[in-house]
């Protein structure tokens, strides 16, 4: 999809896209508030422990909460963008970019939210197959229909409008997936509410999961702000390659945080060492060969971007380093989120991201897009040694490569 949007939009029209998108992406950060990873891990729970009345209850309310606080942070978004643009912060293409793209807000934020649920149901590929496959196939027939026909050019405007089409049609998928999937021992059930611990759990995960978003996102707002849009966009096609090499770590994130929620919830720590040292050793087998390929082939693939995207090369070699880390810490953020210890972690997240800030405030203007990617691997070395240092602490496993149950036999655990 961004080899599309790259190509047919170009380096300019495609940097303005790709910034307003990661605004509107940081921005769901308010409209889900951690229901998004808070779903994954008490449906599972109430699922697995025949809590039909909290199960109804959680899922009707969940997503009344994410709609209207959604709604709300959209509303914001506009009035935000209304003042930006009386003293000219914005230029007048941006505005209306941001305001066109003002619903996507509320629909990225429900898409996420059910994506939970559906995970939290057991349902991996229908939580993760729409929104990572039919979205951006949806965006790349779009486009290519609106190029070719009558050579009718896509502008920006065009592109957002599609995205939002796209976001629209899996929102619907999605609901249409959680109405079949739903227990039947909820239909004659009175619904229950642990609005506290619901919210607070929620909270507490907003704050990593939105921690985890601003690591991710972050650079490309503030070199947006520093450098521009156009170096915006040739930055978010190298870090874009650079999450390539994610795939394993967010394949087997995926399947395993209900997994890992219900040992968890179950007190065997056994099974959960196993659970995790499995999850460490399927992430390495599929992710470091990902890593190697793309260190090598760095600039050739970004040949298929245009030529103005190829001084993302050592970006790309740059960030492969933090990659490396990630591969061999192993899911240490999503263990703690999944056995309780979502607040430590928040406050960890807390300071990460503040440091990030700063790095990338400082080495951007001392080495342009490279300083990003420096400061991105920074924080992420950071991240990992604390994370996996507090699952060690508060859990007594170890999630890295260097667990000894990794490579060698691990029954009888229990």
């Amino acid at each position: 999809m961004q080899i599309v949007l790259a190509r047919i939009l170009g380096a300019n029209n495609f940097g303005d896209y790709i910034y307003v998108i990661t605004w509107i992406n940081f921005l769901t950060l308010f409209g889900k508030l951690g229901f998004e990873v808070a779903s994954i891990k008490f449906v599972a729970i109430y699922k697995s422990n025949g809590q039909w009345g909290l199960l109804r209850g959680f899922m009707k309310r969940t997503f009344q909460i994410v709609l209207i606080l959604s709604s709300l942070s959209a509303v914001l978004l506009l009035a935000g963008i209304y003042f930006l643009s009386l003293d000219d912060t914005l230029t007048p293409n941006l505005v209306q970019l941001f305001m066109i793209a003002a619903p996507l807000l509320v629909l990225l934020s429900l898409v996420q939210t059910q994506s939970g649920v559906l995970r939290g149901l057991g349902a991996v590929i229908k939580a993760l197959a729409p929104q990572s496959i039919l979205y951006p196939l949806i965006i790349i027939i779009f486009i290519c229909l609106i190029n070719f026909y009558n050579g009718l050019q896509v502008t920006t405007l065009a592109a957002i409008l599609v995205t939002i089409v796209a976001c629209s049609l899996i929102a619907f998928l999605q609901y249409f997936y959680i109405f079949n999937l739903r227990p039947e021992q909820l239909n004659n059930i009175k619904q229950q509410f642990s609005i506290h611990e619901w919210l607070g759990t929620s909270l507490a995960m907003a704050v990593t999961s939105g921690g985890q978003v601003l690591l991710k996102q972050l650079d490309i707002i503030i070199i947006g702000i520093m450098l521009g849009t156009k170096q915006a966009g040739i930055y978010a096609v190298a870090t874009r390659f650079a999450n390539l090499t994610k795939f394993g770590l967010q394949a087997v994130n995926t399947a395993s945080a209900p997994i890992f929620a219900k040992i968890y919830s179950q007190k065997k720590s056994g099974d959960l060492q196993k659970a995790v040292s499995d999850a460490a050793k399927l992430n390495f087998l599929i992710s470091f060969p990902l890593v190697t390929l793309l260190l090598v082939f760095a600039g050739s693939f970004l040949q298929f971007f245009g030529h103005e995207f190829s001084a993302g090369t050592i970006i790309i070699q740059i960030l492969l380093l933090g990659e490396f880390v990630n591969i061999i810490s192993g899911s240490n953020g999503l263990i703690l989120n999944m056995s309780g210890f979502q607040n430590q972690l928040a406050k960890i997240i807390f300071g990460v991201v503040i440091t990030y800030f700063i790095l990338l405030v400082v080495f951007i203007q001392l080495w342009q897009m490279e300083g990003a990617a420096i400061a991105t691997v920074s924080v992420q070395v950071l991240r990992n040694v604390i994370g996996t240092s507090m699952v060690w602490s508060y859990i007594g496993i170890n999630p890295t490569l260097f667990s000894r149950y990794l490579w060698i036999s691990n029954k009888g655990l229990n």
